[in-house]
């Protein structure tokens, strides 16, 4: 098998470029015919079929046989072989080596993690790194030959056309990658870690699909991976991406990079460390006190885990780094998102929306207690091209400026979005007028409105992003009372119109949306108790209502169980009701809000008394079993 024209970036004879482009589709697309190789390269069918041939003799291509067709000649599957030849991938961390091998299909063979190696700018790390790379190749069974080449992820400033890293291994002049070479004998490539992570998002993590991507990596340093229209963007020489390095801080505080106040100071792993460490010089505690004391090494899954263990200090740490790195983040936003604005009712300090007023005081339009005005506003300057978010109680949102909203922007089906805050009955003292029971059912008469309703933080998160890259008029209801966080940030996805089981059953399923999902869990994890099996799905989406999911858990449990911080005429039990009569009638029963005003008290004391709670709804649904049995 000849690999040359594979690993030589010499090649640039159009046989081997093309041959590259073709791997490279396969590798992406999966198994394919020539003809739709051909229209993917824009290249004809006799070309393609003769580089194919090549790439068979050398072993790279297998013949998968013909495709199942309706009729006529039946086309030839070709795809990689995924045993013609393998990848090395190393990771290295401050404290700790991740390395893998990957066949030519991209599968992965085998992965090491944490392995124990300490970074050090030092020939004897760089030795020390090249033993734990060879235990590793030693180990498989894999012949050294069959390794193409390996992958090298290093922090700071690597440029990986020429090869070179200047912030770690920069010894002599040869290019790092070339001194790899000369002790490993296996074609070498380095790459910064946050671009290669980027780059991974990209092609099969969470951001697949999305073509214009920042991808901020948060570790001991701070960087961020830039993809523009589908590339990796790289700068002139190499080294963009360095966001921990924005001057930020007007402090004294000297980073590795040799200058000062550095967002990496104050927005970072080691900013973490560092702080902790001097807040408990000053006397705070913490559950990491012994290994301090002990001058034990502290790595940043300590941290991590010190976090998740509740450690007050760690937590209260971690908040100031979450701030710092979330004005860091808006200034990314300003730059590559300027079409963004907020517009506000003069509640800017309750809706939170004068936290961007601050970041973007240019971007930022305050139009005083006039909500159906500011409606107009948005609508006009969603028609420049602007994608506004105007934010106010839900009272006036979808109360008082009805009109506007529905004629200004749903009618001519603009791309505004209404962010409506303090929705519901645990709004609490505020009282009747002020309680919006009612938002979800007005919104919903809306042609082509889309409305969203999360159920925490994460969710809230992901339905702004989701509701920004959606083209037309979408309304967020946000409550006021604060909700236990129960989806994880770093697995979480978030579709508009497909709910989510959160738990599966098959004798009642219970159907919440927004501060009522939590409770339903609660309720869940109460029937269960009792023997019956809740199932529950957690419908963020109210419009476009997830009908396919809904019929299917009535068609399984038969009976269903709507609840919602909402009036149960027109919201979620209203939609439920509708979308089961037409697919597979079941009982409903609907838990919200009857037909009546709230009043003033305590949101958790209110919610009780409506109804809205673990208990009544384990109740509820209980009885429901028991009537359908």
């Amino acid at each position: 098998m000849t690999t040359k024209f594979l690993l030589s970036s010499d090649d640039n004879t159009r046989s081997g470029l093309l041959k590259k482009k073709i791997i490279h589709y396969y590798m992406a697309n999966g198994d394919a015919t020539i003809a739709e190789v051909c229209k993917e390269m824009n290249l004809s069918i006799p070309t393609v079929t003769k580089l194919i041939s090549e790439l068979q003799e050398d072993g790279y291509i297998l013949d998968f046989g013909k495709q199942e067709t309706s009729g006529g000649r039946k086309p030839s599957i070709y795809g990689l072989n995924p045993i013609s030849g393998y990848f090395v991938g190393v990771d290295i961390l401050k404290d700790q080596l991740n390395l893998a091998i990957l066949d030519f299909k991209g599968d992965k063979i085998r992965i090491e993690q944490n392995i124990p190696y300490t970074l050090e700018n030092t020939p004897a790390a760089l030795d020390h790194l090249c033993e734990c790379i060879n235990e590793f190749i030693n180990s498989l069974p894999i012949p050294r030959e069959k390794i193409l080449s390996i992958g090298i992820n290093i922090s700071g400033r690597v440029n990986p056309f020429a090869g070179y890293s200047y912030s770690i291994f920069y010894f002599e002049e040869k290019p790092l990658s070339q001194i790899l070479e000369e002790k490993l004998h296996i074609k070498i490539y380095i790459e910064n870690d946050t671009r290669s992570m980027a780059y991974g998002e990209y092609l099969q993590g969470v951001v697949k699909g999305e073509k214009n991507i920042l991808f901020i990596n948060i570790s001991w340093g701070l960087g961020i991976g830039i993809i523009i229209d589908g590339k990796v963007y790289f700068g002139k020489s190499g080294f963009s991406g360095e966001f921990g390095h924005f001057s930020f801080f007007e402090n004294e505080i000297l980073c590795h990079c040799g200058k000062k106040g550095c967002l990496e100071t104050g927005a970072s792993g080691s900013a973490l460390y560092r702080t902790l460490l001097e807040r408990y010089k000053e006397g705070s505690n913490t559950i990491l006190a012994s290994k301090i004391d002990a001058g034990e090494y502290i790595g940043l899954s300590d941290l991590i885990d010190a976090i998740h263990k509740e450690d007050m200090l760690s937590i209260e740490i971690l908040e100031e780094i979450g701030f710092n790195l979330g004005k860091g983040i808006a200034g990314l936003m300003n730059i590559f998102n300027p079409e963004l604005v907020v517009l506000d009712a003069d509640l800017a300090a309750a809706t939170k929306t004068g936290i961007f007023k601050k970041a973007y005081p240019e971007r930022f339009f305050d139009c005083g207690i006039a909500e159906a005005n500011m409606m107009g506003v948005a609508a006009g300057l969603s028609t420049a091209g602007k994608i506004p978010f105007a934010s106010t109680f839900a009272m006036f949102a979808a109360g008082r400026a009805f009109e506007i909203v529905r004629n200004s922007i749903g009618y001519p089906h603009l791309n505004v979005k209404i962010g409506a805050t303090h929705a519901g009955i645990s709004v609490g003292e505020d009282g009747a007028t002020h309680q919006c029971n009612e938002d979800i059912a007005l919104m919903r008469t809306i042609p082509g409105m889309t409305i969203l309703n999360p159920a925490d933080d994460v969710e809230a998160k992901a339905a702004v992003e989701a509701a920004i890259q959606y083209e037309g008029p979408v309304y967020l209801r946000f409550g006021r009372l604060a909700t236990p966080i129960f989806n994880d940030a770093a697995t979480y996805k978030f579709k508009i119109g497909k709910g989510i089981t959160l738990r599966e059953g098959t004798d009642v399923t219970l159907v919440a949306t927004g501060l009522m999902v939590w409770e339903s869990m609660k309720a869940a994890e109460l029937l269960e108790a009792e023997g019956i099996h809740a199932r529950v799905l957690n419908i963020h989406t109210i419009k476009p209502l997830d009908t396919e999911l809904i019929c299917k858990a009535a068609s399984e449990t038969g009976l269903l169980v709507t609840v919602e911080e909402h009036s149960i005429i027109g919201g979620l039990g209203g939609a439920v009701a509708e979308a089961v009569t037409a697919c597979c009638p079941v009982p409903v029963v609907r838990i919200g809000v009857n037909d009546e005003f709230g009043h003033s008290g305590p949101a958790v004391e209110l919610l009780k008394e409506f109804g809205l709670c673990a208990e009544n709804i384990a109740a509820v649904a209980k009885k429901a079993v028991t009537e359908k049995k």
